[in-house]
């Protein structure tokens, strides 16, 4: 039986993200996402919106690096929402630019791409609008996935789609 520190450590040598699923909720990831602090979900909704282009996680990171890398991102600094490889998965893929533009423009109190890309997404503070906002999207992108969806404490769960 692995203790959860060698855990944490097989994980994260699957990929940054995957220590995260091991513990679930929400957490605040740092580094390449050995660094998790648990944080207390916020009352807010999102829509999130996972376009049908895929992104190979070492090209954004081929490209975040001749952009520059984490030297630009100091530079620039972030807000809530950001994340400093947009615009490395923009370089790489650039018909993501029209989700993200999608995307920022719902009127959310902030809006962001995941990861390493390429899902985005908005938040708001009123389920009804994340869920109008969802529709919005489910027409205009019709080869796209949407999602309502809040944060929780540990896990996911499954919330059935009102009409």
């Amino acid at each position: 039986m692995l203790s959860e520190s060698q855990m944490q450590a097989v994980a994260l040598s699957l990929g940054a993200d995957v220590p995260l699923f091991l513990t679930g909720g929400c957490q605040r990831m740092q580094g390449v996402g050995e660094c998790l602090e648990p944080t207390e979900p916020q009352d807010v909704w999102y829509t999130v919106l996972v376009p049908p282009i895929r992104c190979e996680t070492a090209s954004i990171y081929t490209a975040y690096d001749a952009l520059g890398g984490y030297a630009q991102t100091l530079r620039q600094g972030l807000r809530l929402g950001d994340n400093d490889l947009k615009p490395a998965a923009l370089a790489v893929a650039p018909a993501l630019a029209e989700y993200d533009h999608s995307i920022a423009t719902l009127g959310g109190a902030f809006a962001g791409m995941t990861g390493s890309g390429s899902a985005f997404f908005a938040a708001f503070q009123e389920q009804r609008d994340a869920e109008e906002a969802t529709r919005a999207l489910e027409k205009k992108h019709q080869g796209a996935r949407v999602y309502t969806c809040s944060a929780t404490t540990r896990g996911f769960e499954v919330l059935e789609r009102t009409p």
